[in-house]
């Protein structure tokens, strides 16, 4: 039972999603990290490493939704904030994603944030679109563990079927033996 208790609800997506929709990306990845742990550990360990090797998909949705988490410190905060937030958690992964964090980078450059030129990073579609990525981000490692353990579970059916074979072969041979000796 211990097992079901840990399961993962459908209402854990849905408070992530709206953490995001409501800029309140803090407690999104408190959520992520909490419910989906290994997601937050591969993106750690992109950041961490110089690896060469291209992230996988989850690290750019986690790396875009630290870019709107310091999109909402610029709104709420200011720019001294901001700037320690993005040298704390963007420049890391700089070389993988320079063109995205350059675009959001801009927004240091304005005094109105909510300007014609900038508008479309402050604004709610912005929000949705990214709680989107991260909604489909999480369906996507869900299936992949269901399909590690339907993996898992087909390698235990056959060894389990194999197992029995040898049982059966070895039970016939002893009876045969059994057989002849009484003859």
């Amino acid at each position: 039972m211990r097992f079901l208790d840990n399961c993962i609800k459908p209402e854990d997506n849905k408070d992530i999603q709206t953490a995001i929709q409501q800029g309140d990306i803090t407690e999104a990845f408190t959520l992520i990290e909490s419910h989906f742990p290994q997601l937050v550990k591969t993106y750690e360990h992109y950041n961490q490493s110089k690896s060469y090797q291209t992230p996988p998909r989850s690290h750019y949705i986690l790396y875009k939704l630290r870019c709107q988490q310091f999109i909402e410190t610029l709104r709420s905060s200011g720019d001294m904030e901001a700037i320690a937030f993005a040298q704390r958690y963007l420049r890391p992964c700089y070389e993988y994603y320079a063109d995205y964090m350059n675009n959001v980078a801009v927004l240091m450059a304005y005094k109105d944030l909510e300007n014609d030129t900038t508008r479309d990073l402050f604004g709610q579609h912005r929000r949705d679109s990214i709680a989107d990525e991260v909604n489909e981000m999480i369906l996507e490692s869900r299936q992949t563990a269901l399909e590690k353990l339907k993996r898992q579970n087909a390698i235990v059916q056959i060894e389990l079927e194999s197992q029995i074979r040898q049982d059966l072969l070895k039970n016939q041979k002893e009876a045969e033996v059994v057989e002849k000796v009484s003859m």
